[in-house]
């Protein structure tokens, strides 16, 4: 169905792969005789690409139709799945995705929001992403007359070295257990009721802010944190220590829990994000505006769009005002809920930037300004 392209490294040996997806848009209803793949829960999928990198087989599939948790556009999602590992290996890979929208006419347009990372990944394993809502594809110029959409995918893939008989790397697990153990624990911090010991010079190497607080600071002195939770606290020194997520932002990306864990997920995403601002942790920081910008929609896209305006939060402004222009009906339901009100009080920059991106979209539609 569709081609490697040129510009990649073909080769199996190579970790990394390029190829490209042929996906037809049009409603599928059309095509009776297209193959379509069961998924989990009540998604309906299209086999697209299937390819190979060190032995590992991935199975690319797709619904046209996709469903998004937040409002009713639909979507173009994608099914990542790994179908077989090299035997006898039953060891754990971080395999890496990058989508990118393809004009075969004239460029690659970079969706540098979709970058689906699926750490742990074992045989049988899957990943949802949803890769680009129906409107903004089709506003986009990115799909054909005949309905097909062209992707192109690069895939890295990395954590093989069980493959050459070296035990799997553990560092992060050694630095856990040094956290739980409060082995040669020298600074404690107290949020709310709750207190934690840690290693003073391991927080000052992932956090600078941490490094000025604790700088001359005397052993075993007790720090109090205000503003901030004690699970949030405890989940931020989780990944100082480890570069691991709590259990509910793992995948929250693939939205396949309940809406309440959902929630949960939210609102831990949210914190954390708070957190790695406040204390300069920029990787958690990214990984935690990746997320919150999953959970947009039509109760919180006023509110979000003035805190990525303040705190700097640019992916997040970028998916609040493209979450604005994707669909009329979430617009004007963000307006009768008084969140242009809320820009215009706070922010009346960003509620200009947002009325000329939807202005913009639909003079695109209607074909004005075209020569």
């Amino acid at each position: 169905m569709a081609a490697v392209l040129a510009s990649g490294i073909n080769d199996d040996a190579q970790p990394t792969r390029t190829v490209c997806l042929a996906l037809k848009i049009d409603d599928t209803e059309r095509h009776p005789t297209v193959a379509r793949a069961r998924g989990d829960g009540n998604e309906d999928y299209i086999p697209a690409r299937s390819f190979t990198v060190l032995g590992y087989e991935w199975q690319i599939d797709y619904d046209p139709d996709g469903h998004h948790p937040n409002h009713v556009e639909r979507y173009v999602k994608l099914r990542v799945s790994l179908a077989r590992t090299p035997s006898p290996v039953a060891g754990t890979i971080t395999a890496s995705f990058t989508f990118c929208l393809v004009d075969p006419r004239r460029e690659v347009r970079p969706m540098p929001e979709v970058v689906a990372v699926c750490p742990r990944f074992r045989q049988g394993d899957s990943k949802e992403v949803l890769l680009v809502s129906r409107a903004v594809l089709e506003a986009s110029g990115h799909l054909g007359r005949d309905g097909n959409c062209f992707v192109q995918c690069k895939m890295e893939l990395s954590g093989c070295g069980e493959r050459t008989g070296l035990p799997p790397r553990d560092l992060g697990q050694d630095l856990g257990d040094l956290l739980r153990s409060q082995n040669g624990a020298d600074v404690t911090f107290i949020v709310g009721a709750a207190s934690f010991s840690a290693h003073r010079l391991l927080l000052t190497a992932r956090s600078p802010v941490f490094g000025e607080e604790l700088a001359g600071s005397l052993t075993d002195e007790t720090h109090r944190i205000k503003d901030m939770d004690a699970d949030t606290f405890r989940a931020f020194l989780i990944f100082i220590y480890t570069d691991t997520l709590p259990p509910q932002l793992e995948h929250m990306d693939c939205w396949l829990g309940t809406w309440k864990e959902d929630q949960e997920a939210v609102s831990m995403a949210r914190r954390l994000l708070d957190a790695a601002d406040r204390y300069g942790v920029e990787r958690l920081k990214v990984i935690c505006e990746k997320n919150v910008c999953v959970s947009v929609g039509v109760g919180r896209v006023a509110a979000d769009l003035v805190l990525a305006e303040r705190r700097g939060y640019r992916k997040l402004k970028a998916r609040c005002i493209e979450f604005l222009v994707a669909s009329p009906a979430d617009l004007h339901a963000v307006a009768a809920a008084g969140g242009f009100k809320l820009l215009e009080a706070s922010c009346p920059s960003v509620l200009t930037q947002t009325v000329t991106a939807v202005a913009a979209r639909s003079c695109q539609l209607l074909g004005l300004g075209r020569r």
